[in-house]
């Protein structure tokens, strides 16, 4: 079997797999009562085909949080911290939220780390990003990769491909346990992946500065995300919290909340369990 066949042969049983993921349910609807309930939500900033403003909204009138948490820079709060109607219509999240926040008691916070947009500024980092992914594009089609090299490009196509089809697809898709290892995998690539694309090739030796600024703060941001939300959850004394997260952080807030849930008196949850 050659090398691009195994890749389609990936691609096609992880597909698979997320789809048959996607069509569960659970088994009965967890209790409101006990302890605190964080509800942790994989969206899209914009809208799809299958999923839209409307899609959450339903969905948060469904699961009924005294509190959402918003993958937004504090920036964007004021000094009462309240999100102005300037930003309302800033993402998707922020539509739906806010429309449901003014039909029910609900609270809404940013929880993402504080700066974000300031560092991707200073930092010119999308320009950077797509500069990168371009060199390595082109020296793939080239054929001036290794052939290690090659595998890394092959295995990071093959799984943002994967990464694109959970997204395209509907909000239980992207919301299952299938789509997060998938996920988990392509992030993988993105980063650590590349970074070893880098070291391979001696051509992209002036990007590694770059990739080594990205790697740290895809890390440290979503330790900072975890951080939050647990203090969030705390101050404010929620006993059911919605974190509204774009679908690539899901997989790794559910983990790291997962382990503090125990110690901090708290559960995760899906919003299928409501």
């Amino acid at each position: 079997m050659t090398r691009h066949m195994k890749t389609q042969t990936l691609l096609r049983m992880t597909l698979a797999a997320v789809l048959v993921a996607g069509t569960q349910r659970p088994l009965h609807a967890q209790s409101p009562s006990g302890p605190t309930e964080i509800v942790l939500i994989g969206t899209a900033h914009e809208p799809t085909a299958n999923f839209r403003e409307e899609t959450l909204r339903s969905i948060l009138a469904r699961v009924k949080p005294d509190l959402i948490l918003l993958e937004l820079d504090p920036i964007f709060f004021d000094t009462t911290l309240t999100l102005p109607p300037k930003y309302e219509s800033l993402t998707l999240e922020t539509r739906a939220a806010t429309a449901y926040a003014k039909t029910a008691s609900v609270k809404l916070r940013p929880y993402d780390i504080e700066g974000r947009n300031k560092f991707y500024q200073e930092h010119d980092y999308f320009a950077r990003e797509q500069k990168l992914n371009q060199e390595v594009s082109r020296l793939y089609s080239a054929g001036q990769l290794s052939a290690e090299a090659k595998l890394f490009v092959e295995a990071l196509r093959a799984t943002a491909a994967i990464r694109d089809a959970c997204g395209a697809d509907r909000v239980e898709v992207f919301n299952s346990t299938a789509c997060d290892v998938a996920i988990e995998q392509k992030q993988y690539y993105a980063f650590k992946g590349l970074g070893k694309i880098i070291a391979l090739t001696p051509g992209l030796a002036d990007m590694s500065a770059f990739w080594k600024l990205a790697d740290d703060f895809w890390t440290r941001r979503n330790d900072e995300m975890v951080r939050n939300i647990v203090k969030q959850t705390k101050e404010l004394g929620a006993k059911r919290v919605v974190v509204l997260a774009g679908y690539e952080h899901r997989y790794n807030l559910k983990k790291q909340l997962a382990a503090l849930g125990v110690e901090s008196g708290f559960v995760v949850k899906g919003f299928q369990d409501y």
